[in-house]
């Protein structure tokens, strides 16, 4: 079983974990800018496929594209859109990967120790936006 879906926007990386202390305690907790990201997600997501999590091993693919900037010349942005420059900025994969297998957690796998093979592609396109395939592995 293979579910695709995709997030419009920007892609946004797991930021780094907050810290609050409260009557003694410390509490941490995502930044709101990781948090509202993953509810977006999730909601994408739940449009695409509203099953039980899949259980079997998962196959994850995260295709990033990114908006070509407007400064750029109209040679530059044929260049970007053909795929001849790629787009080495923040965020970093592994923090954009971060994010969609936190959302995903519980919602199309049990958990994210499921996920046995990934693969994360930053590109420029028309548009921003995410595409995530998550492909369930037969056993």
């Amino acid at each position: 079983m293979e579910i695709e879906f995709t997030i419009a926007g920007d892609p946004v990386g797991q930021g780094r974990p907050r810290f609050a202390r409260r009557r003694g305690y410390v509490q941490t907790y995502d930044p709101p800018k990781s948090r509202e990201y993953k509810a977006r997600i999730a909601q994408s997501f739940q449009r695409a496929y509203m099953g039980d999590p899949l259980a079997n091993p998962i196959r994850l693919t995260i295709k990033a594209f990114f908006a070509v900037p407007r400064s750029y010349s109209k040679s530059r942005t044929r260049a970007c859109l053909e795929g001849l420059e790629k787009p080495a900025k923040k965020p970093d994969f592994d923090n954009i990967a971060k994010g969609v297998c936190d959302a995903l957690n519980g919602l199309a796998y049990q958990d994210d120790k499921q996920i046995v093979q990934a693969s994360v592609y930053k590109a420029y396109g028309p548009e921003a936006k995410v595409v995530v395939s998550i492909e369930e592995i037969e056993q």
